[in-house]
C-alpha cells in the first residue's frame, strides 16, 4: 500500500491523495472470514502510511453502518452516509487547476 501511496504521489506531486477505511460487518466475519480479514488487513495498512500529501478520510459514521439483508453489503443509507461524511471533511478543502506541461490537473489544497 505504501508503494501505491509513493507511485501516486509522483504522479500527481501537486495533489492531495485521501485513503479511507472499508466498513466490515459482523456477518461477514461469520460468513467470509477470509475476505474479512484481508479487508481489516487492508485498513491497517492504509491507516499506517504516513507521507506528505496523504490524508486519510474516517468512514465512521454516526449509529454505524446498516446491512442488505446478505449482512455483507451496505445498503443505500449506509452509502450515503459515509458518502456525506467524506463530503463534510472534504469540505476543508478547494479544487484548484494547476497548469502542467501537458494539460491542466486538478489538485487539492487546503482554504
Amino acid at each position: 500500500m505504501t508503494n501505491l501511496a509513493q507511485i501516486a504521489r509522483a504522479t500527481f506531486p501537486d495533489s492531495e491523495i485521501f485513503l479511507t477505511q472499508n466498513q466490515v460487518s459482523n456477518t461477514m466475519d461469520e460468513r467470509r472470514p477470509r475476505e474479512a480479514f484481508n479487508i481489516r488487513q487492508l485498513n491497517e495498512h492504509l491507516t499506517n502510511i504516513t507521507m506528505q500529501g496523504v490524508s486519510y478520510l474516517d468512514s465512521n459514521i454516526r449509529g454505524g453502518c446498516f446491512f442488505e439483508p446478505d449482512g455483507i453489503h451496505w445498503c443505500p443509507r449506509t452509502a450515503n452516509s459515509i458518502l456525506n461524511k467524506w463530503l463534510q471533511q472534504l469540505r476543508v478543502y478547494r479544487p484548484v487547476f494547476c497548469p502542467v506541461q501537458k494539460g491542466t490537473a486538478r489538485t487539492m489544497k487546503r482554504n
